[in-house]
This record gives C-alpha cells, structure tokens and sequence, in this order.
C-alpha cells in the first residue's frame, strides 16, 4: 500500500485523525473520498506512522472536549510550525482546536 496525504482545516474542536482496526473500517464503509482523516491502523505491535504539519499559530491537541484553555480539557499548545511524528494503533485519534479562525494541518499516513 501507498502513502495517503491529507489536509484538515481546524477550527473549532476538530478530529484531525482518527485509527481504526481495518474490521472498522470496512463495517462502517470508510473511504477515502468520504471519511479523508480516518486512517486504518496497524496492530500493537505494528503502529501505523503519522506525520502531522503544523502550521505557524498555536493548536491546542486533545481528545473530543478539546479546549483552548480550562481545565480539564485545555489542549496541549503546540506553537508552529511544527511537526510531529506519531505511531497509532487502533482507536487513536486527535483533536484541535485553535484560539482564532482556523489553520490547515497536514497529515501523512503510511501503508494506506
């Protein structure tokens, strides 16, 4: 299989990728056309490689309540550009969220 590259536009709380087993993915009929951020992991012991790009601003990262500031679900700010390597696994995924207007993240999925 091929590497995938996808662009996401965050704004509000935004999944940016989400992992599923490739059982998953055929159940609930993903494709890349219709479902571009939902990527199909490998195993525990096999972790599919993300490369995530972020723009120059601040993201904030975090699960589905993802929030800018306040506790418990402030998001983790990562101050771009950057870039973050991630090995996922099944039922990993990532939110964002920005301060102000919205920003383009991109993603590089291996073994689509």
């Amino acid at each position: 299989m091929a590497a995938f590259g996808q662009q996401v536009t965050v704004g509000t709380a935004t999944l940016i990728f989400a992992c599923v087993d490739v059982d998953t993915y055929k159940a609930n009929n993903y494709n890349p056309t219709d479902n571009p951020n939902i990527f199909i992991a490998g195993a525990a012991t096999d972790p599919l490689p993300l490369l995530l790009a972020f723009p120059t601003g601040t993201i904030y990262l975090g699960g589905s309540n993802v929030s800018v500031t306040g506790s418990p679900h402030a998001g983790a700010a990562i101050i771009g550009p950057y870039t973050l390597a991630y090995n996922a696994v099944g039922g990993d995924s990532l939110y964002g969220i920005i301060a102000t207007g919205s920003v383009i993240v991109s993603i590089l999925a291996m073994r689509q």
